[in-house]
């Protein structure tokens, strides 16, 4: 690693230095950091919001965090895991996370059963219209100016796991860190010294990639590392959702092109009907001798006896003959 924890640490907790920041293309090596201070990182923010009532969102009609992934697990379960893998992995005891929503967004229905290391609490922004900058600079007023935030894009299936991937970041030694990923473009993990987000305008609309990071990279050393697959698999409509749920099923033990079904509790699927790469959830129903494919079944969706549903999302109406 080019530089030593302790200088990483000195370089965020120092006093504030003003200069001039250009992204640096860095690789980061095999090794791993030694355990690491407790609070080194404050919290997790995950943006989970988005009020728009048009969409796969509406269709399926509950926020994207409760959609099924596998196992009885949902989204927002995966990201349960992966914080206390994250916390266990460093050698902490807790660490926050904070759900973040539109002021009119529908939100998760949160954790039941939280691992160790893990408290969640879902927190809705209470302006409208601030951006995903707005929304980070509002929850965090009096951020820990020594101490990271760790700002997540929660509507994905992380594709490496989140300990390696916020590793990677700290050996950047930056107070704002990122991945690019292959084909261009920022991955969906930022970590954020609080310092930086003091930059953020406190009132109107300010979007992260396309402002704040600008203003931040002002007074403070910004650093972005190359990579050479993908950090994660975005889930923001229909065919994103199927993609991901066939990466999530194949690095489970599921066999190529095989396919997947996940039906939930409280939907109706017969017997005679056939799913594949399909999901059915609480409130639909598949009748039989249907055949559903690369498709989603949302609440009071109907699929009717001998009708083929491929690539769609049926929610609220009845497809016939």
């Amino acid at each position: 690693m080019a530089r030593t924890l302790s200088s990483a640490l000195s370089q965020v907790g120092g006093a504030s230095v003003r200069r001039t920041a250009f992204p640096i293309w860095k690789s980061i090596p095999d090794s791993a950091l030694t355990t690491l201070p407790e609070g080194l990182i404050s919290e997790v923010l995950l943006l989970a919001g988005d009020a728009k009532s048009k969409g796969f969102r509406a269709q399926v009609g509950r926020n994207l965090l409760d959609l099924p992934v596998s196992g009885g697990r949902r989204l927002v379960d995966l990201w349960s895991g992966e914080v206390a893998r994250l916390s266990d992995y460093f050698g902490w005891q807790r660490l926050p996370v904070r759900v973040l929503i539109d002021s009119k967004a529908v939100a998760p229905r949160g954790i039941w059963n939280q691992a160790p290391g893990f408290e969640m609490s879902i927190e809705r922004d209470g302006q409208a219209y601030r951006g995903s900058g707005g929304v980070i600079r509002d929850a965090c007023r009096e951020p820990a100016l020594d101490r990271y935030v760790l700002v997540c894009n929660a509507h994905q299936v992380l594709a490496e796991p989140l300990s390696r991937q916020v590793e990677n970041l700290l050996g950047l030694s930056a107070d704002l860190a990122f991945s690019m990923e292959p084909c261009g473009g920022p991955a969906g993990l930022f970590l954020m010294a609080g310092r930086c987000i003091e930059d953020i305008p406190a009132i109107g609309f300010v979007d992260f990639k396309e402002q704040a990071l600008s203003l931040i990279a002002r007074k403070h050393s910004v650093r972005v590392a190359g990579r050479t697959m993908k950090s994660g698999l975005p889930v923001r409509n229909l065919d994103e959702y199927i993609a991901a749920l066939r990466y999530q099923n194949l690095r489970e033990g599921g066999e190529v092109g095989a396919g997947f079904s996940i039906v939930e509790e409280g939907a109706i699927v017969s017997k005679s009907a056939r799913l594949h790469d399909a999901v059915v959830l609480k409130g639909g129903r598949v009748e039989s001798n249907a055949i559903v494919a690369e498709s989603v079944v949302g609440p009071g969706g109907v699929v009717e006896a001998g009708r083929h549903v491929v690539r769609s999302v049926v929610g609220g109406v009845t497809l016939g003959r």
